[in-house]
């Protein structure tokens, strides 16, 4: 399973708009009128929200299989442009302990986070965000993850 075109739509939206913002705001230095500096304060804020969104808000590419029946395969990164780090994980499924999920702001921001359990205790895999995931697949995923972690 992997996301594919949904990261491409919602990286080319939040691209956009950021570049469209940015576009009006340089724009707004080189025309005169009463109200530039309540726009212009306005723009910059827009800026930095939809630039901490896109990279703050679980917008992950992610590619998900299992092997052999018994290794759990996640590949992901961030699709924010900056600072992007390439992930792999790989997790045997009799090891996966459980599966937490978060929700953000009614659902829109979306993380997931799994546990494993070894030999010196439990731990934590870094979470992965699932907003880049349609809400269908968003659902069958958790779905799995759980099934997975209760099946040993």
């Amino acid at each position: 399973m992997n996301n594919k075109k949904n990261a491409f739509k919602i990286n080319t939206i939040l691209s956009l708009s950021w570049l469209i913002i940015l576009a009006n705001f340089a724009g707004s230095f080189f025309v005169d009128f009463e109200l530039r500096t309540i726009l212009q304060i306005n723009l910059g804020v827009f800026l930095v929200l939809i630039a901490l969104t896109y990279s703050l808000g679980g917008f992950y590419y992610l590619e998900i299989s299992i092997e052999n029946n018994s290794i759990l395969v996640i590949k992901h990164f961030n699709i924010f442009p900056l600072l992007r780090n390439f992930n792999l994980y790989k997790i045997p499924i009799k090891s996966l302990h459980k599966v937490k999920v978060k929700n953000y702001i009614f659902g829109v921001f979306t993380f997931i986070s799994l546990y494993e359990k070894s030999q010196k205790g439990i731990s934590r895999y870094p979470r992965i965000g699932l907003s880049a995931i349609s809400r269908q697949q968003r659902k069958e995923l958790i779905e799995l993850f759980k099934k997975l972690s209760e099946n040993k």
